[in-house]
């Protein structure tokens, strides 16, 4: 039984410019070149001679549009209840992520090359942030890769250390959110994720996260 990693990202932007976002045609991944800046382990694999077949992947996934791309994101929650997709109209602050993304490289390249096409669409003081945690599983190092937003294109894998002020902040912002994502699926009465045999029925599933991305429009 694989063992996925969580993945959030969220930033504050206005309505319009997430709309933009959501309807354009992602970037390349191959755009960026800080990619070796992701954290963890990764057995087997060069950042110089694989990361052409990578991107390849990648870009193939992220489709015609952001919309499509945050979709892929969301999809491979275990259950409708562990994903998030969600714009706070009183705070401009729009989140999407879920409890059980992967533990696999290919899909964390594409989740942080979907969450920083967001940076395009920041002004002003506008920020946010992207995140991988091992939050189900994790023991010890949980966090893989914290990842900055601001406008003008800005994204920047931060250091733990020389940037300690900032990653620990995003830590805690995402956690708060992996948390409430948790209790309310908890609160759906099934604390095993994994348990196949057992469907839930009607708005006992929980809300989909993918049902929220369709009515931003």
């Amino acid at each position: 039984m694989s063992e996925p990693f969580a993945a959030l990202a969220q930033v504050t932007i206005e309505r319009p410019a997430l709309i933009r976002y959501l309807d354009a045609r992602p970037r390349a991944a191959s755009q960026w070149d800080d990619w070796n800046r992701i954290a963890g382990r990764w057995h087997g694999f060069s950042w110089e001679s694989d990361l052409p077949k990578v991107f390849a992947r990648v870009d193939s996934w992220l489709g015609d549009s952001y919309r499509h791309a945050v979709r892929g994101v969301l999809e491979p929650s275990e259950a409708p209840a562990l994903g998030r997709c969600s714009y706070d109209e009183a705070t401009g602050r729009f989140t999407f992520g879920t409890l059980t993304f992967s533990e696999n490289l290919n899909d964390i390249v594409f989740f942080f090359a979907v969450a920083r096409g967001l940076a395009g669409y920041l002004r002003d003081r506008q920020s946010g942030f992207a995140l991988v945690h091992n939050y189900l599983w994790g023991n010890g190092e949980r966090t893989i890769s914290v990842m900055g937003l601001g406008p003008e294109n800005h994204s920047y894998f931060l250091d733990p250390e020389k940037d300690a002020s900032a990653y620990e902040a995003h830590v805690l912002d995402a956690l708060a959110v992996f948390d409430d994502i948790w209790q309310g699926y908890a609160k759906l009465g099934q604390f095993e994720i994994f348990d196949k045999r057992r469907q839930f029925e009607g708005d006992k599933a929980g809300p989909k996260a993918t049902d929220e991305l369709e009515r931003l429009r």
